[in-house]
């Protein structure tokens, strides 16, 4: 099903649809970083070492609170997406958010780190229940990416207006998505 959606480029890639082409969208990654204080999870997905893909559920952080990166996780060093991102640095990020149907998807490459001194700057409460030695913890992990590709879909009306289109295509025979914006490419 196709919804209204954005699709940008920026990093390390540059906006194919800019007039100005070769410029960077440092505004598009500031609305996907904007864009992302309203989803909590998202999934990260690696390639195994068999190159199968693999998503696991992972806490969305704040992008300000890490310089050098555009957007961040924390992990333990012994789990498999450390040693997934160590072979292949491409990665997926996927998010979902239920209240109105929106999603978002970011193509990165990924890289990480042990910066002890930012682990302990960074430190959050809620992280003991995963590093029950505190910030000192030796196992933790930093996941910084460096967004390449990005896509935002936000249904205009909403769920009410997707279920339209979809009861509407059941009569007509037209496709449900006929009606929907296309996603933006952020």
């Amino acid at each position: 099903m196709a919804t209204g959606a954005r699709c940008f480029s920026f990093g390390s890639m540059k906006n194919k649809n800019d007039s100005n082409s070769g410029k960077e969208t440092n505004s598009s990654l500031t609305e996907l970083k904007q864009l992302l204080t309203a989803f909590d999870t998202a999934m990260l997905v690696t390639v195994t070492p068999e190159r199968l893909l693999r998503a696991r559920p992972m806490a969305i952080q704040d992008p300000s609170e890490m310089p050098g990166c555009d957007l961040w996780f924390v992990t333990a060093e012994d789990t498999a997406k450390v040693e997934e991102v160590e072979e292949e640095h491409q990665v997926c990020v996927c998010c979902y958010r239920a209240s109105d149907r929106a999603y978002i998807s970011i193509s990165a490459t990924a890289r990480t780190e042990k910066d002890r001194e930012a682990i302990r700057r960074l430190w959050k409460p809620a992280w003991k229940a995963w590093f029950t030695d505190g910030p000192d913890d030796p196992t933790i992990t930093l996941i910084k990416l460096n967004v390449e590709r990005a896509e935002y879909w936000e249904p205009e009306g909403g769920r009410a207006r997707v279920l339209y289109e979809m009861v509407k295509s059941a009569i007509t025979g037209e496709r449900a998505d006929a009606n929907l914006n296309p996603p933006k490419h952020i």
